[in-house]
């Protein structure tokens, strides 16, 4: 297809490829595509490659790199072409974190970061957990079994034998005696298209309702994170290397309970990590000056960066400003892939830029968020809509957030806070007292203001929790006004609460019948908007936007001011447990019933056979 000059210039200004486009998202990381210019800064994610080959090839067990460059540079991008690479070659299983929402949880944050990455898909098409697996079932069975004919015929061979799962853990167990069980038996039941989603949570580390853990024959949750960390990475490491990146370690604000840092409290887990795992590569990515300022000072210093960087002789892995031939690649690269999709052609690669010019840029040595800045200036006209594109790309990158009950009371602490000093369904916000932190951890924050010229005190607990032991916890806590100097507890929840969950339910009574304290429903429409914006300010520093940026965004676009969900927590308690709500233990039985019927198991079925001869003692 032609275009007109005009057209063409039209259709850049319209999509400007290089406006918003500066920072590379968490969910970029795991997209699809992403544009790239391999060349750039190849040095660094060939160091990466080279040490999972070294890793497979069994030349060491284990190596640690870290890549250190400036905000700008391209540490997030690079990640994302590892990622490409190895879904690709199937070589490794990819993990990545890049929250850190509690530094005294760190175990339990990555157990939880492991579970979620192994969700995503792998190089056969299919969740890397189900991927291994099959890997499991391939080596009890001396035979070759692809995970998607394994998750088609995995429901009929269960309806045929119920026992399944029972003798294929039994099965595995007597090779792999030195992994826990349980842990075994998780594995295998991902690849049930209904079991799979509880047996995930379960992994992470969360608790189960007592009958979806009996119907798996699970403990309700597994007590030890560390323990059941490793040996997940145990099992891994026998089949693929895990490669396990660390990003995001800088210009974050807080401490742990013992005054360390962010990096300091990652580079440590690292050095823990890199004593623990039987085979794999940890990568980190950092700035210089945290590099010097934290992990440089640290009391065990050596000891931390002899690990973090021990692929490169104890030295990260510094990245390289932009040369001339780079800008241009970056820059044309980035104007084909828009024309491409709308298939037009160029008059020239760079159109409308001079080459001429962007070379003299690449004599500058540019960061490529830098270039990428420069070059959405030349185009962009108008209003700076850099928070409203942010902000739409974390909307579109949330998933599976509805059970992250610290991701969601971080949003909603925020999200109080820009309404401070403001009268809202009668309730005049003073301020925001946070952490509330009982020795259970569950009471999230407190508001306290003002309603009809009486003080208040609202204690808000996020509690998402399947199970009775974390329900009982947050709703007891939510009670005990006078040790919390509470005037009303108010908790969010989106799902039932199971009926074996007897002393949970007491509680709610208590608080929402007797106490006049509320339920309030958790809806994913109303919550997502304020998790969004509230990771667009957790950014605002790598995405060169400033506090002001933002909270005049959150202004005029009322987020918060007239978000439902901050409305009715502020709202008069009903005294009624809200309609709609999600039953768990409903769902789990309708699906398994739906499915087991929708399982005719055949006889002819190379897979029934298979697994038949496996349950063969």
């Amino acid at each position: 297809m032609t275009s007109t000059v005009s057209s063409i210039e039209d259709l850049i200004r319209n999509y400007n490829v290089f406006d918003g486009h500066q920072v590379v998202k968490k969910s970029q990381v795991w997209g699809k595509s992403f544009p790239e210019v391999s060349a750039i800064n190849a040095h660094a994610s060939d160091a990466v490659f080279e040490a999972i080959r070294q890793v497979r090839a069994g030349q060491c067990q284990v190596r640690g790199i870290t890549i250190r460059a400036d905000r700008g540079l391209g540490k997030t991008h690079i990640i994302s072409r590892i990622r490409q690479r190895l879904q690709t070659e199937g070589s490794a299983f990819f993990v990545y974190m890049a929250e850190y929402e509690d530094l005294n949880q760190i175990k339990s944050e990555f157990l939880q970061t492991l579970a979620s990455s192994l969700k995503q898909v792998g190089s056969q098409n299919v969740m890397q957990w189900q991927e291994l697996a099959a890997a499991l079932v391939s080596e009890v069975s001396r035979k070759s079994c692809t995970p998607k004919d394994l998750i088609n015929k995995f429901l009929p061979a269960l309806a045929k034998d119920p026992k399944l799962v029972d003798n294929l853990t039994n099965r595995v167990i007597l090779i792999k005696p030195d992994i826990d069980p349980y842990i075994i038996r998780a594995i295998l039941w991902t690849l049930s298209q209904l079991h799979a989603p509880f047996a995930i949570k379960w992994l992470a580390g969360e608790e189960l309702a007592q009958l979806q853990a009996d119907a798996m024959g699970l403990p309700t949750i597994a007590v030890d994170s560390s323990k059941t960390l490793c040996y997940i990475l145990d099992i891994i490491s026998d089949y693929r290397t895990p490669l396990l990146c660390f990003d995001e370690l800088d210009g974050a604000a807080g401490c742990d309970d013992k005054g360390f840092t962010r990096a300091q409290v990652v580079a440590s887990f690292v050095k823990d990590l890199y004593n623990k795992i039987k085979r794999g590569v940890l990568l980190t990515t950092i700035y210089p000056a945290t590099w010097e300022a934290e992990i440089a000072y640290m009391s065990d210093a050596n000891a931390v960066i002899d690990r973090m960087a021990e692929f490169n002789s104890g030295k990260p892995i510094d990245l390289r400003n932009l040369n001339s031939d780079e800008v241009v690649a970056l820059v044309s690269q980035r104007l084909k892939k828009l024309c491409d999709e709308h298939g037009i052609t160029l008059p020239y690669p760079v159109y409308p830029f001079d080459e001429g010019e962007l070379r003299k840029l690449g004599k500058q040595g540019l960061t490529a968020r830098e270039l990428l800045t420069w070059c959405a200036e030349k185009i962009k006209k108008g209003k700076d809509n850099r928070v409203e594109l942010a902000f739409n790309e974390e909307l579109e990158g949330l998933a599976d957030f509805l059970d992250d009950e610290a991701k969601i009371a971080q949003a909603l602490t925020f999200a109080f806070n820009t309404i401070v000093g403001k009268t809202i369904e009668r309730v005049k916000v003073d301020k925001i007292e946070t952490p509330v932190k009982p020795k259970n951890n569950c009471i999230d924050f407190k508001i306290v203001g003002e309603e009809d010229s009486n003080v208040v005190k609202i204690g808000v607990a996020v509690i998402q929790a399947s199970g009775g032991v974390g329900i009982k916890a947050g709703l007891k806590a939510l009670t005990e006004y006078k040790t919390y100097d509470l005037t009303r507890g108010c908790f969010v929840r989106s799902k039932t609460i199971p009926p074996k969950a007897v002393v949970a339910e007491q509680y709610r009574k208590q608080l929402v019948e007797q106490q006049g304290g509320e339920w309030v429903k958790l809806m994913e429409e109303e919550i997502k908007p304020l998790i969004a914006i509230w990771s667009v300010y957790q950014k605002h520093e790598s995405l060169d936007l400033s506090e002001s940026q933002i909270f005049n965004f959150i202004t005029e676009k009322e987020l918060t001011v007239n978000n439902p969900l901050i409305r009715e927590i502020l709202s008069d308690p009903s005294g009624q447990t809200p309609e709609g709500l999600v039953d768990e233990d409903a769902l789990f039985e309708e699906a398994s019933t739906m499915l087991t019927e929708a399982s005719q198991p055949t006889d002819d079925s190379h897979l029934d056979a298979l697994l038949a001869s496996i349950m063969k003692d």
